[in-house]
């Protein structure tokens, strides 16, 4: 699954924030919802490329729940990225998880059919 809407320009500085962003493994979703994790102060010098990450995932990104929850989800070369949705001066971290994991019922989102077909959990 890919955001098919993104436009090209668009999604190559995408790809090339991925490639240089340090993404750590989310250690206290390790068992039930695994996905990393990068931080915006991690490269103070980069944090207008971090905003406009974010700006990014909310712009081209697609709602899909966890569990009781809905996020704004950016899907790029299996992967899916996404923020805990607040204000974007709060912001302070993104996201990386597997493309295919699903969490709970989906029943929001442009790809909402192809989700519910697809199993949920681990």
């Amino acid at each position: 699954m890919e955001n098919s809407d993104i436009p090209t320009e668009e999604l190559d500085w995408v790809r090339d924030f991925i490639d240089n962003r340090f993404w750590r493994p989310a250690k206290s979703y390790t068992a039930t919802a695994p996905h990393y994790y990068t931080i915006r102060e991690w490269v103070p010098e980069f944090e207008d490329e971090f905003v406009e990450m974010v700006v990014k995932i909310r712009k081209y990104g697609h709602e899909e729940n966890f569990y009781k929850q809905t996020y704004t989800y950016l899907y790029v070369d299996g992967f899916k990225y996404w923020t805990m949705g607040d204000t974007l001066d709060n912001t302070i971290v993104i996201n990386r998880g597997i493309w295919s994991k699903f969490y709970g019922k989906q029943f929001v989102g442009k790809y909402k059919d192809e989700v519910n077909g697809l199993s949920f959990g681990n």
